[in-house]
């Protein structure tokens, strides 16, 4: 029976880095920006008077587009810096063991352990390896955390059927 231990610690920045790919990986909101900047284009070109566009003012366009690019990144920073402030024990250094039957979790001010049968999934990222509590719940630990032991923790969520059916390699 092997064991893996690693300590884990997330920065604001970590978590900022992991939510932003995470939530543009995901939705459709990196074609409503690549549609947004067509818009933008169109609306510069109409502006220098290179294309001629009658339907729309260039101005409100432009203005629109922009909007809409600037706002939602900025306000998913602003919401989730403030989540990442209001969440403590994301800050705490974790230690984890991992064994054959089960995951411990150990911060500063908590314990927990569960049986691999307790995790919905485990998502391996460019830089992280998110464990699903549930759809919504997860547990981020930078792959950095392992060092030479996440060749190791790979073939333990192997040994675990039904998980690594679920383990996706994604490149974000």
């Amino acid at each position: 029976m092997k064991e893996i231990i690693i300590q884990n610690k997330i920065t604001q920045r970590d978590y900022l880095y992991f939510l932003f790919s995470y939530v543009y990986r995901k939705s459709n909101l990196k074609y409503l920006y690549i549609y947004s900047f067509y818009w933008i284009i169109m609306a510069l070109l109409d502006i220098l008077g290179i294309f001629k566009n009658s339907t729309e003012s260039p101005n409100f366009l432009l203005i629109c587009f922009l909007l809409f690019i600037l706002y939602y990144p900025i306000k998913f920073w602003i919401k989730s810096k403030r989540e990442f402030k209001s969440n403590k024990i994301i800050e705490e250094t974790m230690t984890f063991h991992f064994s054959d039957e089960e995951i411990q979790i150990e911060g500063e001010s908590f314990k927990n352990h569960f049986t691999w049968e307790k995790l919905y999934e485990i998502t391996e990222f460019k830089n992280c390896v998110l464990l699903h509590r549930s759809d919504n719940v997860g547990i981020i630990i930078l792959k950095k955390s392992f060092k030479e032991q996440f060749t190791e923790f790979r073939i333990m969520v192997k040994s675990h059927t039904s998980l690594y059916s679920k383990f996706r390699k994604n490149t974000h």
